[in-house]
């Protein structure tokens, strides 16, 4: 079979130490786990080419007859989705971008526990995922702030990940 990106969790923090963390993108394929770290001169280089797309695209929009705001709003969008471009790469690839990068193939996992807290409006706070991956090589424990994808993601690792114990905290 194939293997195919289905998930990226993007803007996740992977947990190095007591008190060191790393910036990285989870990538969910068929097959394993991949952690692509992000540095700060991918985001810098990121950073400068969202805005020289933001640009050519505000102008663009400007020229076609659209408003200043939602040519505005609409090139920042477009610009904004750098973690999109993982969907169009092979998994190979992602790995290959950034020596830090690294994958944990299913066969190697022995459990996978997700666990969801949603946090109140008060606290300012996001809601926030956190993965743990027990596997061969060790732990894993990566936290992912967004969208609840628990249910989906314990479906998936189900599914796609025989011999896994998956568990998650939402039923």
């Amino acid at each position: 079979m194939e293997e195919k990106v289905y998930f990226v969790l993007e803007r996740a923090v992977r947990k190095k130490g007591m008190f060191r963390s790393q910036r990285c993108t989870v990538v969910v394929t068929n097959r394993r786990l991949i952690v692509a770290v992000l540095t700060r001169q991918m985001e810098k280089e990121w950073m400068n080419e969202a805005r020289k797309k933001v640009k050519e695209r505000y102008q663009q929009m400007r020229s076609e007859g659209k408003g200043k705001f939602s040519s505005g709003m609409g090139a920042v969008m477009e610009a904004y989705n750098f973690y999109d471009r993982y969907y169009e790469m092979s998994p190979d690839e992602i790995l290959s971008e950034n020596p830090e990068n690294f994958a944990i193939e299913s066969s190697q996992i022995k459990k996978i526990h997700l666990t969801y807290l949603e946090m109140d409006g008060d606290s300012g706070g996001r809601d926030r995922l956190s993965i743990n991956v027990v596997w061969s090589g060790g732990k894993e424990n990566i936290n992912y702030e967004g969208r609840d994808i628990v249910k989906e993601l314990t479906k998936f690792f189900k599914e796609h990940y025989s011999g896994v114990k998956v568990s998650s905290n939402v039923f």
